[in-house]
């Protein structure tokens, strides 16, 4: 034993970077461990209670709502059935059997369904052939307008009255109460509780064979007085109980929850032990953590230094024992110097364009803001790794030069001039002009809801944009916030033509449509393919959310957004924000209109933005320029993806002729803020 003290003194006392490894694993391991530790050792009863009996709140409120829905579904059915209109005219004829039929068939819990009349003798019955006996028994009873639970046959059975229009009678319905009961064994407590169903009338429905004897009168006393729901420590004899109370809706019932609150103490004492435990097994672990780290790092790293110091120019010899970290830091501090220098003494090229700054990365490439030394210009680089991308069908090389070629073409004020495209091995580049300033989508996060007077010149600028590329023959496919840009200087700019075409060209799937949720049109959605309304559509979806700071089809989740986008119209913009003037909010609308109402072309919709700018004055206004790096940390703050996505199975409610097997979504996060 003392030779392992006169061990570890002499290891402490050499190496002070032992040292501090043990109080960085003191720090790092035993903090952490006896902060969470430490509420726990002083863990006392009443705090260990209060935790069981918000459990107990927590599953009787969980219980009544799972056993209210239960018995509501099946009166909802049951009352569906009552108002058929074959009961009303001859609830005896093969008719009146046929309702009762189906309403056992489509309900695999209800065992029988029967027609009585206002005395309760009953007229038709339908039932399923293993539960005669059980049924026979149920049936003979009165009837009833409140669920009720019958014990027969060794099981539980719920009955249910409703009656017949004109008081002619009354439809009853038998189900197995199996579900209800399982619901009585909840998760959150433990096999030490116990939970039951009560009527008001102090009869227990749930479990069969359960009394009331165990539950202390105090908590039944307030359970059945007609409170909402509450959860208390009672006293039953010479016992302490924890238990909780709630009313099931819909019913005359009450879930009941009960459990000995020697149990709470014992956890908690249980708790404290385990805790320290875990304080002592850390401190324990440290010590060996500290040993290993003596032998696996700190003499490997002392060789280390030796080997860096002679690379470094330094004298060969190992660092005095203690100055390891500062041996450590000079060796580093050179060699970042020497890497340094070296980069000064080189400039970085793509092609023959020179790289300043990284705007942007995405899944596709990155984005760099570059310098054209030959025209003595700015320009934005937007580099695309195709390897990835390479079929056995598709040359994604050719398919990207035929895209920007086609690009180039386009000439007009609104759309961003593609300069020149590279392509070399399995990656390339296009170098397009460079717009200084912010995306509408980072202008939208900062300002909000936009005015009409700037959404409407915003809107006949982008749609003057598709109406040229239109023309062309290019069709932008991917219309959203993020590939808008405004400049400073005034101008608006649509970016990333014929990128999505060239995603799309390139894949093996065919049943898929390139573009952002929210601002894909319905019928690419079904499968019918994206062409010049499709970019009209997302034009709409975009101007929308300008006005009104939301997209006119948009879900908490991605699917849910494609559902909506399908099959429910979206709400007018007026209504969301009562300062568009008319005509604006019938123009937005209509280009978010399904296909057959919508606006017929961009250049329909840029000359009806045209007359509503000349008729208001209005006209656009370049946002003010920020302070540097704060454009990056907007578009940090509100990510915006395009997708791949295979309309063969969009959603599951979708018709059988749009329906597949499968739904993929690939992401693209939107790397082109500033092109």
């Amino acid at each position: 034993m003392k030779r392992r003290i006169r061990l570890w003194y002499g290891m402490l006392t050499s190496s002070p970077l032992l040292v501090r490894v043990i109080l960085a694993l003191g720090v790092v391991a035993l903090v952490p461990l006896l902060v969470v530790s430490f509420p726990l050792i002083h863990l006392n009863r009443e705090a260990m209670t209060t935790q069981v009996l918000r459990s107990h709140a927590i599953a009787a409120h969980a219980t009544a709502a799972r056993i209210g829905a239960e018995v509501s579904s099946l009166q909802a059915a049951v009352r569906s059935a009552a108002k058929h209109p074959a009961l009303m005219t001859a609830k005896t004829s093969g008719a009146g059997r046929s309702v009762l039929s189906d309403l056992v068939l489509s309900r695999p819990e209800v065992v029988a369904a029967a027609l009585t009349d206002v005395r309760g003798s009953i007229a038709v019955e339908v039932q399923r052939k293993a539960y005669a006996t059980v049924v026979a028994a149920v049936l003979q009873r009165p009837p009833s307008p409140w669920p009720t639970i019958i014990q027969a046959d060794g099981g539980s059975w719920l009955c249910l009255d409703e009656p017949l229009p004109g008081g002619a009678g009354w439809l009853r319905a038998v189900a197995r109460a199996g579900a209800l009961a399982a619901a009585l064994k909840p998760e959150e407590l433990g096999p030490s509780a116990t939970m039951a169903v009560v009527t008001t009338s102090h009869r227990v429905l749930l479990p069969p064979g359960m009394s009331l004897n165990g539950f202390p009168k105090s908590q039944l006393a307030a359970a059945l007085s007609g409170k909402i729901s509450g959860s208390g420590r009672y006293a039953s004899g010479h016992r302490q109980v924890l238990g909780a109370f709630c009313p099931v809706p819909g019913t005359h019932w009450v879930v009941l929850s009960r459990e000995p609150a020697a149990v709470a103490e014992a956890t908690a004492r249980r708790m404290r032990r385990n805790a320290i435990g875990a304080v002592l097994l850390a401190v324990l672990l440290a010590g060996a953590l500290a040993g290993v780290s003596y032998r696996s790092l700190v003499k490997p790293l002392r060789s280390l230094l030796a080997m860096q110091r002679q690379v470094s120019g330094l004298d060969r010899t190992s660092p005095e024992p203690g100055n390891e970290i500062a041996a450590l830091k000079e060796s580093l501090e050179i060699l970042r110097q020497r890497i340094e220098d070296k980069e000064a003494l080189e400039d970085i090229f793509l092609g023959r364009f020179q790289i300043h700054e990284v705007l942007g990365e995405g899944a596709m490439g990155t984005v760099f803001r570059g310098w054209d030394p030959k025209l003595q210009r700015p320009v934005a680089l937007k580099t695309i790794r195709l390897g990835k991308l390479a079929t056995d069908e598709t040359d994604p090389a050719q398919s990207l030069h035929q895209e920007a070629v086609a690009a180039a073409r386009i000439s007009h004020p609104h759309i961003v001039a593609v300069y020149d495209v590279v392509i070399q091995d399995d990656a390339g580049f296009i170098a397009m002009e460079y717009v200084d300033g912010p995306s509408l989508h980072v202008h939208r996060f900062r300002r909000g809801p936009l005015p009409p007077s700037s959404v409407s010149p915003l809107g006949a600028a982008i749609a003057s944009a598709l109406a040229a590329a239109h023309n062309a023959g290019l069709v932008h496919h991917d219309v959203k916030p993020g590939n808008v840009l405004l400049g400073y200087d005034g101008s608006i700019k649509v970016t990333d033509f014929g990128i999505a075409r060239f995603v799309t060209s390139v894949t093996d799937e065919r049943d898929m449509v390139f573009g952002t949720p929210g601002y894909l049109p319905p019928e690419a959605l079904r499968g019918e393919g994206y062409d010049e309304l499709g970019d009209v559509f997302a034009l709409g979806a975009t101007l929308y959310q300008c006005l009104t700071g939301r997209l006119p089809f948009l879900g908490s989740t991605l699917k849910e957004t494609l559902e909506k986008t399908l099959f429910q119209p979206p709400r007018p913009v007026e209504e969301l924000n009562a300062t568009v003037p008319p005509a604006l909010a019938t123009i937005i609308n209509r280009l978010v209109a399904p296909r057959k109402q919508r606006i017929g072309s961009a250049a329909e919709a840029a000359e009806l933005f045209e007359q509503l700018n000349q008729l208001y004055g209005w006209r656009w206004n370049a946002p003010e320029p920020l302070k540097a790096g704060a454009a990056k940390e907007d578009a940090r703050a509100i990510p915006q993806h395009s997708c791949i996505v295979h309309t063969a199975s969009v959603a599951p409610t979708i018709p059988s002729a749009t329906r597949g097997s499968r739904t993929t979504i690939t992401r693209r996060p939107d790397d082109s803020r500033r092109s």
